[in-house]
């Protein structure tokens, strides 16, 4: 289990611990695909029974998981074969999790519009973890502080007509 919680993708170095990055990108498409499954048996395909429920979950999870899988073989054999850590073996796992994608929706040239994607994406997170910048700062970077009842701090009072203090019969001004 602390495999399975402890996985990192960059932990260790391109072409080292197979294992810990096949968890970690297996963890993460699995994330991703239960949500989705599950949208789909809810709101789109409605199964009747549970085997035909577990079948709509196989149907998204299997090509996810194969694709998470087949990613990150594809990049660490490259990675060993060549001999260097570069993009050209981003890009060869996703044009192989493009073409697991493929196969899963029918559609060949759907599965090389996603190769040009998943290309073009995997040569920016190359970049970005060459360069040490992140895609999307995590919560301790962006710090936000709890104002007026507000997770989204509000800084204004926006109110048309602000709160006067109540004034009764011993508070008013004679005249």
């Amino acid at each position: 289990m602390e495999l399975f919680t402890k996985a990192q993708y960059y932990n260790k170095p391109e072409g080292d611990d197979f294992v810990g990055k096949m968890v970690a990108t297996n963890k993460y498409m699995l994330a991703g695909a239960i949500p989705a499954a599950t949208m789909d048996v809810l709101m789109y395909s409605h199964p009747k029974g549970a085997l035909q429920t577990m079948a709509r979950y196989a149907r998204w999870i299997g090509p996810a998981m194969g694709m998470a899988s087949l990613f990150t073989a594809s990049a660490y054999l490259a990675c060993h074969l060549r001999g260097k850590d570069d993009k050209i073996n981003y890009i060869i796992g996703s044009c192989g999790a493009a073409g697991v994608f493929g196969k899963a929706v029918r559609n060949p040239t759907l599965g090389f519009q996603m190769c040009v994607f998943f290309s073009i994406a995997a040569c920016f997170k190359k970049i970005s973890v060459e360069e040490g910048w992140t895609w999307f700062p995590s919560t301790e970077e962006v710090e936000r502080k709890h104002v007026y009842g507000s997770l989204k701090t509000a800084k204004y009072d926006w109110t048309l007509i602000k709160d006067t203090p109540e004034k009764g019969w011993t508070t008013q001004r004679s005249s």
